[in-house]
Formats: C-alpha cells, sequence, structure tokens
C-alpha cells in the first residue's frame, strides 16, 4: 500500500480521468487504496471517493465497462492513448508554423511528426481538433504587437482558414 495521501481535488482528478477512460492505472491503484486506508482507520470518506466508488460500479452495472478492472480504471482500454490536450495544440501549432513557411499540408504533418515525436495519424488529428488554438499558440509566441503577421503569413492563414466561421483576418 502506498503511504501517499491524495488531497480531495487530485482523488477528484483521478476519478475524473477513469471516468473519461484516461486515467493511469497506476492512479486508479492509488484510489481504491485510499478507500481501503481510510475504511481500516474508520476515517471518514472523502465524498469525492465515495463518487469514485459509485460511478465505477454504476459503469460497470449499466455495461459502459466490461470488467471491474476497468470500471475502476484498473486497466486501460485497447488501442493508442490520447495525447494530452497542451500536446495537441503544441502539434497543431507545428503543423501551423510549417504551413505559414509555405508547406504543404502533408509536409507540414511530417515535419511535425518529427519535431513532436509523434505518428503522422496523431499529428493529423491533433490539427483537426486544435487548429484554432494551434493559430492561438502562435499569435501568442509572436507577441503580436511587435511581430505581426506578414502580407505572405496574412495571405497563407486566409487560404488556411478562410472557409472557418471562426477566422477573421488579421489586421
Amino acid at each position: 500500500m502506498s503511504d501517499e495521501v491524495l488531497s480531495r481535488a487530485g482523488i477528484h482528478q483521478i476519478a475524473w480521468q477513469v471516468r473519461d477512460d484516461e486515467a493511469n492505472p497506476e492512479d486508479a491503484k492509488k484510489l481504491i487504496e485510499q478507500f481501503i486506508d481510510h475504511f481500516d482507520r474508520r476515517d471518514p470518506l472523502p465524498p469525492e471517493l465515495l463518487r469514485y466508488v459509485r460511478d465505477s460500479f454504476d459503469a460497470y452495472l449499466c455495461g459502459d465497462r466490461k470488467t471491474l478492472d476497468r470500471a475502476f480504471g484498473l486497466k486501460r482500454k485497447r488501442g493508442r492513448p490520447k495525447a494530452d490536450e497542451f500536446d495537441q495544440i503544441a502539434m497543431a501549432a507545428e503543423v501551423l508554423r510549417s504551413r505559414l513557411s509555405g508547406a504543404t499540408h502533408q509536409h507540414a504533418l511530417s515535419v511535425a511528426s518529427r519535431i513532436c515525436h509523434r505518428s503522422e495519424s496523431v499529428i493529423g488529428e491533433a490539427w483537426t481538433a486544435h487548429q484554432q488554438n494551434g493559430l492561438v499558440q502562435l499569435r501568442l509566441e509572436r507577441n503580436h504587437d511587435r511581430y505581426p503577421w506578414s502580407t505572405e503569413e496574412i495571405e497563407r492563414l486566409t487560404e488556411i482558414f478562410g472557409a472557418k466561421g471562426w477566422f477573421l483576418t488579421p489586421e
């Protein structure tokens, strides 16, 4: 058993990851250890911990998770784990950085793949999901007041994002 005591916020965070099927099994194991420790010491159980146990049993009983191991987050789902949102935004920003320097979309995926050490398909998924955030990231990196977009970059941005309802041409 672990000597680490999780805060209520830590319990909540891991429980949320279990519900989203993104938890590290070792972290999920810590929640169960916390439950046992609290119970054995007859300490009041934090509501977040009770909610985790309740939601895990519910996911199993409703058929959302086929095994208790999966319901409690002790076993990962099959397939490639998702990159976290910050990493995905950074990947999208790398794609856009290459596109702004004149690269084709496919070449930009390849460049970002080498820089981020992820497959092109993962980079492509990040681009699809976070291209707007990638644009914001690049704008923040540039300190827009000091380094505004060049005329060529504005043309490329318009070419890339012109059909998007959220895109406004930079001035």
